[in-house]
């Protein structure tokens, strides 16, 4: 009998929450064989990424993933305990599931496996995290499990055909098929996506103003809302060398391809984060923000961790400023002199972009961390 897996999505804003969440319980599914139910609060959210679901039906079988609704009026006495129950996000599942897990302990002799996915980081402390187990009133355990660019963290969301799947076509063809440009070798291929506060006042005049051609592929929501409103305000008539075109909402193995398929991508969050590495090119990452400052300290955690290695310092330096400028970072800032430097340094980024990936796939994945921690008996 096949393991059974529960995991608990809830959607908080965007779609990296599920993005996360979904691209796991796909993994699990085909590279692992156990059986995966997604509770998800937003049917919509995974619909607006991945074709094929239907968001009037409470339970449904995709990708061979039972995607079940999230809702109050479940009734969880009706409903089976995992033997594993991931919490993504620290999501706080129902107590009548938790009611459930004890059900399942009492009747089997050996309680569920309950994980607590935490979000993405590069700060140090993770690594002494992972792995703590939290003993809980009612009897049962539950274990705290960090994704990290690091050995002894969780690892990384990747996919078996993480960098084959990139193979399928050409870039250029991507690029193509994708965006509705037509092919210019020599010009920069950008992908935006980001959040509203991107600052597009700073960085769009000197594209504008810029001799380098550049092909900007705006993705859907707030990256082609922010645009578009810096330009009708401010009514600047684009330069002829650079284009834009405004995307749809792109489902997510799309998304995935559009990256290998750009020269630089500017991206957000940490589902899109992790998907910019396994492609191979150089990024500009924008942070989740949080409102008292403390994203800029995990910014920083990651520029250490990421140019940990860098032979040069002075391209360190440029790929370091361009990240603090991009997050609003007091005292950084994209100008033309910036974003200069910044592209006369894309070849040793690159070969940077290469290096790292190469040393991520060292460590085992987030999904084979996961199933190699709950083989391993909970002592």
């Amino acid at each position: 009998m096949k393991q059974t897996w529960d995991v608990f999505c809830t959607v908080v804003d965007n779609f990296g929450d599920v993005g996360v969440c979904w691209r796991l319980a796909r993994q699990l599914v085909k590279e692992h064989g156990v059986a995966v139910r997604l509770w998800l609060d937003d049917l919509g959210a995974l619909a607006a990424i991945w074709t094929g679901v239907n968001e009037g039906q409470c339970t449904q079988s995709i990708e061979g993933v039972i995607v079940s609704v999230w809702h109050d009026a479940v009734e969880w006495s009706n409903t089976q305990a995992a033997d594993v129950v991931v919490e993504a996000f620290a999501c706080n599942i129902p107590q009548g599931y938790i009611n459930q897990m004890l059900v399942k302990k009492r009747s089997e002799g050996g309680a569920p496996r309950w994980i607590n996915l935490e979000y993405l980081s590069a700060e140090s402390w993770i690594d002494g995290c992972h792995g703590m187990r939290s003993p809980q009133n009612n009897g049962l355990t539950k274990t705290f499990f960090f994704p990290g660019f690091t050995s002894t963290s969780g690892g990384l969301l990747r996919e078996q055909d993480a960098f084959t799947k990139h193979n399928t076509q050409t870039p250029s063809a991507t690029w193509v098929r994708l965006t509705g440009f037509t092919v210019q070798d020599e010009a920069l291929k950008i992908v935006l996506f980001g959040y509203e506060h991107m600052p597009v006042s700073e960085w769009l005049p000197v594209l504008i103003e810029s001799n380098m051609p550049v092909q900007l592929a705006v993705t859907h929501g707030k990256a082609a809302t922010a645009v578009r409103a810096f330009l009708s305000v401010h009514a600047l008539s684009l330069h002829h060398k650079l284009s834009i075109q405004y995307l749809p909402m792109l489902k997510q193995d799309d998304f995935d391809l559009l990256l290998g398929a750009a020269d630089l991508n500017f991206i957000r969050g940490e589902d899109s984060l992790v998907r910019a590495l396994w492609a191979k090119k150089p990024f500009v990452w924008q942070i989740y923000p949080q409102h008292d400052g403390v994203h800029f300290e995990k910014l920083e955690a990651f520029i250490g961790r990421y140019c940990d290695g860098f032979d040069l310092p002075e391209v360190f330096k440029v790929w370091a400023d361009i990240q603090r400028a991009w997050n609003l970072k007091p005292g950084a800032v994209i100008n033309s002199e910036a974003w200069s430097g910044f592209l006369e340094k894309l070849e040793p980024i690159q070969h940077h972009v290469e290096v790292y990936c190469e040393q991520l796939r060292q460590t085992d994945d987030l999904a084979q961390q996961l199933m190699q921690h709950v083989a391993a008996p909970l002592v």
